[in-house]
């Protein structure tokens, strides 16, 4: 992931909540039917998606706003938002936002470790909050937070 990017997980409503392991989140995946409906909107959405490696694809650009589906060998699927906190996000987050409501899932938010909801001004508000978008408003200030911390 890179500096800019703010990542939110498509959780399942009425599903378990992501579990934190270690350093990172294990996610509930999708049902097979969920990630054969995201498949199809995202692909109307972004057209043809690149594979980044097996049952591994990115719809979108690979450095900005894009989503990631991994598929499980059941078919079911881990489903995941990156948004490019250096652009204008609107559509990408209303997108992911109708998205996230027609598959039925919550979207979450790995650095706050919390639900966001999966509307336009929660997404926004987020992102707007995140280490990604401290960032983008000043690399330097941000990257010397980091060296001063470590």
């Amino acid at each position: 992931m890179a500096a800019w990017q703010f990542d939110l997980f498509f959780v399942p409503e009425n599903g378990p909540s992501p579990v934190l392991l270690n350093d990172s989140y294990d996610v509930p995946a999708v049902s097979i039917q969920q990630a054969a409906r995201a498949k199809s909107h995202l692909t109307a959405c972004f057209g043809t998606p690149q594979e980044l490696m097996k049952d591994f694809f990115a719809y979108g650009h690979e450095q900005g706003n894009r989503v990631d589906i991994m598929f499980n060998d059941d078919e079911s699927a881990e489903v995941k938002a990156r948004i490019d906190a250096r652009s204008d996000s609107e559509a990408f987050v209303q997108t992911i936002c109708a998205l996230a409501n027609s598959l039925g899932c919550t979207l979450f938010s790995p650095e706050f470790a919390c639900p966001i909801e999966s509307n336009v001004l929660a997404v926004k508000s987020a992102l707007i909050s995140s280490r990604s978008y401290a960032f983008v408003q000043n690399p330097k200030k941000f990257l010397s937070g980091i060296h001063n911390d470590g």
